[in-house]
């Protein structure tokens, strides 16, 4: 999760109240928000943000839901206008980054910590919710130096260049995009992400305003002297950006007496930012259900930043982690404080003890030499479509991008096993018995994984005869290609005549992309088959 750091005079303008200068205090108050506090030194805060709670990734957000939440400050009320002057023109974006939104913010009052706090929270985004920038990346320009009379109307391009040249960010010499990825820090972290000959970059009027996602040029960056910014988010996947770009207008609106939110007008797309409330009803029977408790529902919700119209709960633009009413209720008893709930047993759901079946496979595992292994049952969305081929059950709001869908078999989960165990084992032998979702139902299965200098096909073969032999099953093999296995490398398998799983070698690209340096061969049988 994100580290952010604050200066707690900062937070204190924005919340308009004192905080706390005592730790413990500090840690009470910041647990409301989900956020952990790391340290306290000399005025200047830092915590661990929750993943979810993008607002909180700066001074702006945190200091804005304490407000809220003391009761110094109000709700929120943004001045937003339509497009009038501002257009991007994204009809020449390179195809492999193909989409880029816009905002305008006008009537900035900015000193050096709120731009530092306004850097902080643009890298921080682009880093978790933008999985470090192939996602999603951030941009702040001064408006003004772009064209001083950009209140006549102008139109930016975002588009594809051969080639082009600028003053990087931080730097005082001109450089080729080329040399920008050499020669800067950020072109040497993030050079990946663009193709030589195929640079996405933001244009007016020829004058090159940064090379998208590395580095902003240093003509026209942020200053104390800015009063208009132009906000840009670039990447591949439109909601996601459209979240962050919220998050960022919304930090940006609050440094500044009289700020303005003006939407930009993406030609062929629409207005951006979306910047919408979102409205969620209020079912206390159904929240009760779920918190266990009775609570001033209403009462809660506003000391978190909701408004309360009637029946209905309506969060700002800025909470982009809330969906559904299982939200307010997370929201309510952080409010109240969970500490504040009475405790009591919950009634058992089970007697407590392993599956026999499940006893018996893990022991017979153990007997062969392999050593049980426990994985989490989420698992990363992109992860298993680029292994599998297949697209996972989504998690609506994940709290990281790691665990954004729910497994669709053990194969992801072993070989991520692998990886991080590479380094202590020539040899690894593994195996886990546990739950997969595969069209919306869930079944256990069995998943081995072996890996070592010659490791094929022959050594999870050995370990489904040996199976075989213990449980007395009829087992055929049927060639089958599949990913993530080499062609000819791969079978499936058929316990007692009905589908029972696969076993393959691992292709050599994949080993790659995860970073596994040795050959792995896995098996996965569903565990209903041999019974």
């Amino acid at each position: 999760m994100p580290v952010v750091s604050v200066k707690l005079w900062d937070v204190e303008r924005i919340a308009k109240t004192k905080l706390p200068r005592n730790l413990e205090e500090l840690k009470k108050l910041l647990a409301v928000f989900k956020a952990e506090v790391e340290a306290l030194e000399e005025g200047e805060l830092i915590y661990e943000a929750a993943h979810d709670r993008a607002d909180t990734f700066s001074a702006e957000g945190l200091g804005r839901a304490i407000g809220i939440y003391l009761g110094t400050r109000e709700y929120p009320k943004f001045k937003v206008e339509a497009p009038k002057r501002v257009k991007l023109d994204i009809s020449k974006a390179p195809r492999y980054r193909p989409y880029a939104f816009g905002a305008v913010v006008r009537g900035l009052e900015l000193d050096d910590e709120a731009i530092r706090q306004l850097f902080q929270l643009q890298e921080k985004l682009a880093i978790s919710y933008g999985n470090r920038r192939e996602i999603v990346s951030v941009g702040l320009y001064d408006l003004d130096v772009i064209n001083p009379e950009w209140e006549r109307g102008i139109v930016i391009e975002y588009k594809e260049l051969k080639e082009g040249r600028m003053i990087p960010l931080g730097y005082s010499e001109e450089m080729t995009f080329g040399e920008v990825l050499k020669n800067t820090e950020k072109g040497k972290e993030y050079g990946h992400l663009v193709v030589e000959g195929s640079y996405p970059a933001f244009v007016y009027k020829e004058k090159v305003l940064s090379l998208a996602p590395i580095l902003n040029a240093e003509t026209y960056k942020v200053t104390e002297e800015t009063k208009n910014v132009f906000v840009d988010v670039t990447g591949t996947v439109p909601e996601v950006m459209l979240r962050v770009l919220d998050v960022m207008v919304s930090s940006l609106a609050e440094r500044g007496r009289d700020t303005v939110v003006e939407k930009v007008e993406v030609l062929g797309f629409g207005e951006t930012p979306r910047f919408k409330e979102k409205a969620i009803k209020i079912d206390k029977y159904k929240m009760r259900e779920l918190a266990g408790v009775d609570l001033d529902w209403e009462g809660e919700l506003r000391r978190m930043g909701w408004r309360i119209e009637g029946d209905v709960a309506v969060a700002p633009p800025y909470r982009v982690d809330v969906f559904d009413v299982v939200d307010l209720v997370e929201d309510a008893l952080s409010a109240h404080g969970y500490m504040n709930v009475p405790a009591s047993a919950l009634p058992p759901t089970h007697w407590g003890s392993r599956d026999r079946l499940h006893g018996l496979v893990a022991d017979l595992m153990v007997g062969m030499g392999f050593e049980e292994v426990f994985n989490f049952t989420l698992i990363d969305k992109e992860l298993v479509e680029e292994l599998l081929g297949i697209e996972p059950v989504e998690i609506v709001n994940p709290r990281m991008k790691s665990y954004s869908a729910v497994r669709p078999s053990l194969v992801p989960s072993l070989l991520l096993s692998v990886r991080e165990n590479q380094n202590y084992l020539s040899k690894i032998e593994i195996f886990e018995i546990g739950p997969v979702v595969v069209g919306g139902t869930t079944e256990w299965r069995l998943g081995v994984a072996v890996s070592k200098d010659k490791a094929t096909l022959t050594d999870v073969g050995a370990v489904l005869m040996g199976l075989r032999e213990a449980l007395g099953l009829e087992v055929s093999l049927t060639k089958e290609d599949r990913e993530p296995f080499v062609p000819g490398r791969s079978a499936r398998i058929a316990v007692n005549g009905s589908e029972a799983g696969v076993m393959g070698e691992v292709h050599p690209k994949h080993l790659v992309r995860l970073g596994i340096r040795r050959p792995v061969a896995v098996l996965e049988l569903k565990m209903d088959v041999l019974r």
